[in-house]
């Protein structure tokens, strides 16, 4: 059997039966196979593409995430999508190869310097015999260490001649761990002291299947809840749930938090959005919970760090509860139950008004309304996140992506690619973006309309960058340096395989609701934004 073959039948042994990518000749005999054995293969306009779309599928479906391109150029082209992915601490492996053995070849690269530009591990296939092998580290590697491993699969060994010895088995996931007694002894003594205890969830409860158990934790405390940005989706609905924690926290959830005397932060990364750069946490004591030891006190320092699986480490938290016979105080959870029973967060908008445009806020919380309840919102990021983030929420954990962890525009329709073939059966992908980050990202709008199944383009266009609009005008500067003049999207929308339509009102946008409520292939929504209004920007 030729090493092509084999490797992508190593690949489907493996459990892997996604792959994202651009055919080129270090990689295009692999994915042929792959393909004729049964794999779906996701070919991208862009590499940069594949790797971002891979990074959303491995957050939408908590498994490592598969990305291929050839070598050179290729490569080079996925290194800010590679930055993501690993400041977003996604398991991803990228397959690459190197050039043909000749010092002249003009697409020559080292691929290890560049996968460690790209803040990620390195791989290699070291022999024709050793492959299967070498991709399994690559994969253990990712699981393990949370990040992408760029994996070189030199051109030169594709059609070596190989002897099959078994089936590839899929790779054993590394085992949760609880912290120590003792550990968790210490942090009940001091949330069980607590009279206005809160408990934060992040990220790492999701990763954890960790949602019940935190719920159960907090109830024995009788602790509220909130969430940072990425564990939005936990406690959907639930009584106690304040929502998200930081600079897009309703005035309840503001109240809530400034009134808290403890926080237990579960699996929460505790930066600066959610912490409001730790005045947040400020005269409060903080315990903080992660699987990742060196996460521990990256942000804030708290008086104590616990590392430990989040779920493993609620129940065991709970058991301890259990056997003191904790009682919580009644009083302050009471309270806050009422004051989020009696607050209706639209409440709080003050309606902008501007000629030709809407409000984007309103259009938001319009579109919760009327899109399908089952559905998975993809951010990328920019201005118009503040107009979105808080008013279009999701069922589930693993329902909401923002491609926004190195703090690039432009990724998030791979971002919506990659969640939509992840979680296709579960609903509409909702994918929410900015004029510029769209303009970015255009050629990848005719694979999402291919690949993608019912997509809804929310596209926030103030015509303008908007965060340079708001600080050119902090330093003095005409802020029209900032503006844009981008063809009409909606035309480019069907031109690409979709349709779409102009919402400069609350009443165009009642104009295809029925498009909304059962969506079907792509459809843009080009929400016209008065590039004036800023939200706490």
């Amino acid at each position: 059997m030729k090493l092509h073959e084999a490797f992508a039948q190593t690949l489907q042994g493996m459990g892997v039966d996604t792959v994202f990518g651009l055919m080129g000749d270090a990689n295009m005999l692999y994915l042929a196979s792959f393909k004729e054995a049964g794999g779906r293969f996701v070919g991208v306009a862009h590499e940069g593409s594949a790797v971002g779309a891979a990074d959303a599928w491995s957050r939408a479906t908590g498994r490592v995430g598969l990305a291929s391109v050839t070598h050179g150029p290729a490569l080079t082209n996925t290194l800010t999508s590679l930055v993501e992915a690993s400041r977003a601490r996604t398991p991803l492996v990228l397959m690459t190869g190197a050039t043909p053995i000749d010092p002249t070849h003009f697409q020559r690269i080292d691929i290890a310097a560049v996968a460690a530009a790209g803040e990620c591990g390195f791989e290699r296939v070291h022999t024709p015999a050793s492959a299967a092998r070498d991709l399994r580290r690559a994969l253990r590697r990712a699981q393990a260490e949370r990040r992408p491993i760029v994996l070189d699969l030199p051109i030169h060994m594709l059609r070596a001649d190989i002897e099959v010895t078994g089936a590839s088995a899929p790779f054993a996931l590394p085992a949760p761990v609880a912290p120590r007694r003792s550990e968790l002894e210490a942090a009940i003594e001091m949330v069980a002291a607590a009279r206005r205890p809160l408990v934060l969830a992040g990220r790492g409860v999701i990763e954890a299947e960790g949602e019940d158990a935190v719920l159960a934790l907090a109830d024995a405390l009788g602790a509220p809840v909130a969430t940072t940005l990425l564990g939005r989706g936990l406690f959907r609905g639930h009584q106690d749930n304040i929502g998200i924690c930081g600079n897009l926290s309703h005035a309840v959830a503001v109240n809530t938090i400034a009134e808290a005397d403890l926080v237990l932060a579960i699996g929460a990364g505790l930066g600066v959005y959610t912490t409001a750069r730790g005045t947040l946490f400020e005269g409060k004591t903080l315990v903080q919970v992660d699987a990742d030891a060196a996460a521990l006190g990256w942000y804030l320092e708290p008086q104590l760090g616990l590392s430990g699986d989040a779920r493993l480490t609620a129940e065991a938290m709970s058991e301890l509860l259990a056997e003191m016979e904790h009682r919580p105080t009644s009083g302050w959870r009471d309270g806050v139950r009422r004051a989020l029973a009696g607050h209706d967060p639209r409440t709080d908008v003050r309606e902008h008004r501007s000629s030709g445009c809407v409000d984007p806020r309103l259009v938001s919380a319009a579109l919760h309304d009327l899109l399908p309840v089952q559905r998975n919102v993809v951010s990328d990021i920019g201005r118009f996140t503040l107009s979105a983030w808080p008013w279009l929420h999701v069922p589930d954990g693993r329902a909401f992506t923002t491609m926004g962890a190195f703090g690039a525009i432009g990724l998030g329709v791979a971002g919506a690619l990659g969640t939509s073939v992840a979680r296709g059966g579960d609903g509409v992908s909702v994918l929410t973006i900015g004029d510029g980050g769209l303009a970015m990202s255009l050629a990848e709008l005719p694979t999402l309309a291919r690949e993608g199944g019912p997509v809804v383009v929310v596209l926030y266009n103030d015509g303008a960058y908007g965060a340079e609009h708001v600080k050119l005008v902090h330093f003095g500067v005409d802020p029209q340096h900032s503006m844009t003049n981008w063809p009409d999207f909606v035309p480019l929308a069907r031109a690409a395989g979709g349709d779409g339509a102009v919402i400069a009102s609350l009443d165009d946008l009642e104009a295809v609701a029925d498009r909304l409520r059962n969506p079907q292939g792509l459809f843009l929504l080009d929400v016209r934004v008065d590039p004036e209004f800023n939200v706490g920007l």
